[in-house]
């Protein structure tokens, strides 16, 4: 039996839900494809968000992969790479 992996959509609005957890952002401050530090979130809080990311969706993204993800969009498709 395989189990269903959040949609797109479903992991974005997931995502967001985290950043606004983590950096007490509003929801309408966060945008899919505004960098995270033009939303004032630094590099320490952007890994502290994906280490939430992992812990919910059981996933282990390399460092080097982290380095990558600049947005909201980049960690979509990230996480969803990781969850196949």
């Amino acid at each position: 039996m395989s189990t269903a992996h959040p949609s797109a959509d479903q992991l974005r609005a997931s995502i967001k839900e985290i950043i606004c957890t983590v950096t007490q952002l509003k929801p309408a401050q966060i945008t899919d494809t505004v960098a995270f530090d033009e939303m004032g979130i630094d590099s320490l809080t952007a890994a502290e968000i994906m280490v939430h990311v992992d812990y919910t969706y059981k996933v282990r993204i390399p460092p080097e992969e982290l380095a990558t993800i600049r947005n909201v969009d980049d960690a979509v498709v990230v996480v969803q790479r990781h969850l196949r």
